[in-house]
């Protein structure tokens, strides 16, 4: 066989080798696919963490980790995933929405600002993402650039949902309860099977006063995403304050697997323990929860009246009520119009 001969059979060989690669793939992401809807999740991460061992540039398998990341609550790992796609070349119709929402979920919401992009092919893409800056820029005090990202958004997609709830809390920043809860009872009715919407309106029934609304409501937004925390914690907090505790037990349980040493899931379980006659395992959850507000920085504490009678009151079930002091002057130094939601 002449040089020229061997060469072109050894190319036909590398790329049948790479068809059949590219195949086994194929059926590989499908079976993932498979995975994921039937709620196997655990073991399509594993499977997606194999393939790219072997691939690290498939976009695909990226795309498809961090989506069962999100589901999995590792928002660290998503935003991981989901950055790497972006950098290989992945469109922001596919990558940008499951990143802002894996920095969402960490409150990271100065990344959300210096990070996410967003151009999209899409314009409702474009919409909810200008909708994660909206929500971004209200949890960092500047309610004027969220208004500006909302009214952008609006104006190129007038369907999309995040820059609705970004402007529920705007309504209830201001005030405006009523408007609110009009508004996040038209958001869910445009996308129910969105949980931030759901939870945008159990957070305006509850600040209305309507408990009962705002417990359904969080509930329907943990039933489409068990862990969004902030939905949780607050419909085990209505819960508690009602003395049901029997059924904040399943939520609270969820939290001490999956957010132990998250301070306000602590801190509640400090308060169920507590009620429950276990003193022991109350002082350790209080324990928890004041180690883990001490990390977190005290301008944003002080800023969230719930989040500073939480750390103030774990410190004061330690007997430590300098520690609790120590967060009600800092909240008390802010101007209650410098708060936001």
């Amino acid at each position: 066989m002449n040089t020229a001969l061997t060469l072109r059979v050894c190319a036909l060989l590398a790329l049948l080798q790479m068809f059949c690669l590219q195949a086994a793939q194929a059926v590989d992401l499908r079976q993932v696919r498979d995975q994921v809807q039937a709620g196997e999740l655990q073991g399509a991460r594993d499977d997606l963490m194999a393939l790219l061992r072997e691939d690290a540039a498939n976009i695909e398998a990226l795309l498809l980790l961090g989506s069962t990341s999100l589901l999995l609550g590792n928002a660290a790992m998503a935003e991981v995933n989901y950055s790497d796609a972006l950098l290989l070349g992945a469109a922001p119709d596919e990558a940008a929405i499951g990143l802002a929402e894996a920095y969402l979920k960490q409150g990271k919401h100065r990344d959300i600002v210096s990070h996410l992009p967003l151009q999209a092919a899409s314009s409702t893409t474009e919409a909810e993402l200008l909708g994660y800056h909206a929500l971004a820029h209200l949890h960092l005090g500047r309610p004027e650039r969220a208004i500006g990202a909302i009214r952008l958004a609006l104006e190129g997609a007038p369907q999309a949902v995040m820059p609705q709830v970004a402007r529920v809390r705007l309504l209830l920043s201001a005030g405006l309860v009523s408007e609110a809860r009009a508004l996040a009872a038209h958001s869910v009715q445009r996308d129910r099977e969105s949980a931030r919407a759901w939870q945008s309106l159990g957070l305006a029934a509850q600040i209305a006063g309507d408990h009962a609304s705002a417990i359904t409501a969080y509930g329907n937004a943990i039933r489409l995403d068990p862990h969004l925390l902030s939905a949780r914690t607050n419909r085990i907090r209505l819960l508690l304050g009602e003395n049901r505790d029997s059924e904040a037990e399943a939520d609270l349980a969820f939290t001490a697997r999956h957010y132990s040493d998250e301070p306000t899931a602590a801190f509640l379980r400090g308060l169920a323990r507590e009620r429950a006659g276990d003193e022991a395992m109350a002082q350790d959850e209080f324990r928890r929860a004041a180690d883990a507000f001490a990390a977190l920085p005290l301008g944003w504490i002080a800023h969230n009246p719930q989040t500073t009678v939480a750390a103030a009151t774990a410190h004061l079930r330690l007997g430590d009520s300098d520690g609790a002091r120590h967060y009600l002057e800092a909240s008390h130094a802010l101007s209650s119009s410098n708060r936001h939601i």
